[in-house]
């Protein structure tokens, strides 16, 4: 096989449910096999193995989003479609939370919901 490893199965499509942004992926979960060793996001993930580590960077895995921790959506990590506080929070969610935040993430609430 070229490469000299096995092919790797394409899990899926992501599509982040406030943007419409779409993208397949290929793991969902904590530890992506092909990143860094070491490396474990904090939240469930859909990661993509970067497809151009010279031109997008060194990391060897990117996070394309996570499931709302309120109503499971899929969301993307963009500023105005998500924030994550302890958990990831879709824009709806957030903004029906807001009084749960602490006052320093004002600047990042704004910027979601506006």
């Amino acid at each position: 096989m070229a490469g000299g490893g096995p092919a790797r199965q394409r899990v899926g499509e992501f599509k982040c449910s406030c943007c419409g942004f779409r993208c397949r992926y290929d793991y969902f979960g904590r530890s992506p096999p092909f990143a860094s060793p070491g490396v474990r996001w904090l939240e469930d993930v859909y990661a993509i193995e970067n497809p151009a580590q010279g031109e997008l960077g060194r990391v060897k895995a990117i996070c394309l989003g996570a499931p709302c921790c309120a109503c499971g959506e899929p969301v993307c990590v963009e500023a105005t479609c998500s924030l994550f506080y302890t958990k990831r929070f879709c824009k709806r969610c957030a903004a029906e939370a807001r009084e749960h935040f602490p006052p320093a993430l004002g600047k990042d609430l704004r910027k979601l919901l506006h």
